[in-house]
């Protein structure tokens, strides 16, 4: 069945990095056939192809509604550009060096900021991180690399021993097959080197995109953009969007945050990490802070959020 109404809960599904992620209630199955083949699809099935859409359900892979779902998409492809529109020609853009200046005054500090880190601490770190809060993984930061001093040390590290030293972050057994199995396919394929590519990131065992673009920005200085949970959030509340939970579905959230990175490359990694403070800091899940945060009155739920105080 390829068009399903889905039940009220959150189905689990596993994200590109290996960890677990809930994706939204209302899931189209993609196992239709691909774009190359719907051409020939289409010109076989032409006639009858105008299906209702209280008759969705009924529609089976002997009956492929190529034109159906192609409709589809095209309406979400054209909301997504009229949305890029608004948003990128509207007076409410946010400064591009606002982070840069937040970060510059309210910015964390963290071992794995400095200025020298190599890209296997951002790797490692990367991993560490994940559902995790950065005040934890501080904790055990500098222990782990004099542990684990370099990528060859951690490919040939023993998982059980490794799982117990991590325990304390919780996800031990997943975090250090992840951290294994990532070190070993960068010293087979790579020599130990870790690639300045995205689509070569791509390819490394528990590597997402938002581990790419954190090693892509932090550890080779490129201008990419940085997009996790909290960031999405921002966003989705400054710009008042409605956004799915799984964050590689939400491909506007990503062309905001690119659109807004500062002109001069240099100061990416100061933006981004500007972002991701603010965005964890202030813009909190639970009571965020709008009471003190400087971009109240230009952000739409903020306004929202002091109007009713």
């Amino acid at each position: 069945m390829l068009l399903c109404k889905a039940g009220g809960g959150r189905a689990p599904e596993l994200a590109d990095d290996g960890f677990p992620q809930n994706l939204s209630p209302r899931v189209v199955d993609e196992s239709v056939a691909p774009i190359s083949a719907a051409s020939s699809q289409l010109a076989s099935h032409r006639p009858n192809l105008r299906i209702p859409v209280d008759q969705c359900h009924h529609v089976t892979l002997e009956q492929p509604p190529v034109l159906f779902i192609f409709k589809i998409r095209l309406i979400g492809f054209k909301r997504i550009m009229r949305t890029r529109r608004e948003l990128f020609h509207s007076s409410n853009m946010l400064n591009r060096k606002f982070f840069v200046h937040w970060f510059e005054k309210h910015g964390r500090a963290f071992p794995w900021r400095r200025a020298s880190i190599s890209p296997y601490a951002v790797m490692v770190t990367e991993i560490l991180l994940r559902q995790t809060p950065a005040v934890s993984v501080a904790g055990i930061w500098k222990a782990f690399f004099c542990k684990y001093q370099n990528i060859t040390d951690l490919a040939r590290a023993d998982k059980k021993r490794l799982t117990q030293f991590i325990a304390i972050l919780g996800f031990g057994k997943m975090r250090s097959s992840a951290l294994i199995s990532a070190a070993k396919w960068i010293v087979q394929r790579y020599n130990g080197q870790i690639p300045a590519d995205r689509s070569a990131l791509l390819e490394i065992p528990h590597i997402g995109v938002y581990s790419a673009n954190a090693l892509l920005c932090f550890a080779f200085k490129q201008r990419v953009e940085i997009v996790d949970t909290n960031v999405q959030r921002f966003f989705s509340r400054y710009y008042s969007l409605d956004v799915k939970p799984d964050i590689r579905r939400n491909l506007i959230i990503w062309e905001i945050a690119k659109a807004s990175l500062p002109g001069d490359k240099t100061l990416t990694k100061k933006h981004n990490y500007g972002l991701l403070d603010f965005a964890g800091e202030v813009c909190k899940a639970i009571k965020p802070r709008c009471s003190i945060c400087p971009l109240v009155y230009s952000c739409k739920y903020g306004k929202r959020a002091i109007y009713k105080l």
